[in-house]
């Protein structure tokens, strides 16, 4: 219980400031909870479909710039060769 002239207590300052911590602190809390629970929630395949397609598209962008890279030395011969002559 509160004193009778709590209203003019230095401490009512600090307790509000407390009350507003932990306050705000519960509320991260069950953010943080209802996250987790959403994750858990989530089908694993998800995080393996996006590697899948993380690993495919690295692997289009190679073979791109390898074929890019054969147009360019059939559109130059002499420098495909080596040669300068």
């Amino acid at each position: 219980m509160l004193p009778p002239n709590y209203a003019e207590s230095p401490f009512r300052t600090s307790y509000e400031m407390v009350r507003g911590h932990h306050q705000e602190l519960l509320r991260q809390s069950e953010q943080a909870r209802l996250l987790d629970e959403v994750k858990r929630q989530q089908p694993a395949s998800a995080s393996i479909d996006r590697r899948m397609a993380a690993w495919m598209s690295m692997q289009m962008l190679r073979l791109g710039k390898r074929l890019a890279s054969y147009r360019k030395a059939a559109a130059d011969p002499m420098r495909a060769s080596g040669s300068l002559l």
